[in-house]
């Protein structure tokens, strides 16, 4: 799946969105959250990376309710503020040498998901995510060398969310990032995957 797929799909939603039988609402926010990444080529093996990240995350989307559940296109982005990725075997990051092909650093995350979801009795509404990814940062192309990296993938999540009276809406998410294509910086492709944890506040 890449993001041209992505981009059909997302449009596909705001028709959805546009018809008669409901209005939308267009919202956004920022949000705080905790990654574990992992790196590597083939089936990470040895020569493989990985890294505890936290993330500044900026979400911008679109809504439409309709009777017993809710639908979103959402844009959504994490900016690493603070992390390196280690090589699994010695622990030491790329600026002692790298051990293969992996990421070295972690730069930015970009999902764009289509959400649907549904409401409970006691005000949460629960909802599943399923989109494309972008991510970007840094890759061993050598020892000693590194070069940028942009891999692309999919993403898929689960979260609950709560209005929190006139201060707009908490939400918690579980995040599953995978991205395999890259743009293969010194003739390799690493492979990219993490779990993150966020937090965010929509309004």
């Amino acid at each position: 799946m890449g993001f041209k797929s992505a981009t059909t799909t997302f449009f596909a939603l705001a028709v959805l969105a546009a018809s008669p039988a409901a209005a939308g609402d267009f919202y956004y926010g920022a949000g705080l959250g905790y990654t574990h990444a992992k790196s590597g080529t083939g089936s990470f093996g040895t020569e493989a990376s990985n890294a505890d990240l936290s993330m500044l995350g900026l979400t911008l989307g679109y809504r439409v309710d309709r009777a017993k559940v809710f639908f979103a296109g959402e844009l959504d982005g994490d900016v690493n503020l603070g992390g390196k990725f280690h090589d699994d075997a010695s622990g030491n990051t790329c600026t002692s040498g790298a051990n293969g092909p992996y990421y070295c650093s972690h730069d930015s995350t970009l999902r764009l998901r289509g959400i649907v979801g549904s409401s409970l009795k006691n005000g949460y509404e629960i909802f599943g995510s399923l989109g494309v990814i972008q991510v970007r940062g840094k890759s061993a192309v050598n020892s000693f060398v590194q070069d940028s990296v942009r891999s692309t993938g999919v993403t898929v999540g689960i979260g609950a969310q709560r209005k929190m009276s006139n201060y707009g809406v908490g939400r918690l998410e579980l995040i599953y990032d995978k991205a395999n294509s890259s743009n293969n910086p010194g003739g390799y492709e690493p492979k990219y995957q993490a779990v993150t944890l966020k937090a965010s506040w929509l309004f």
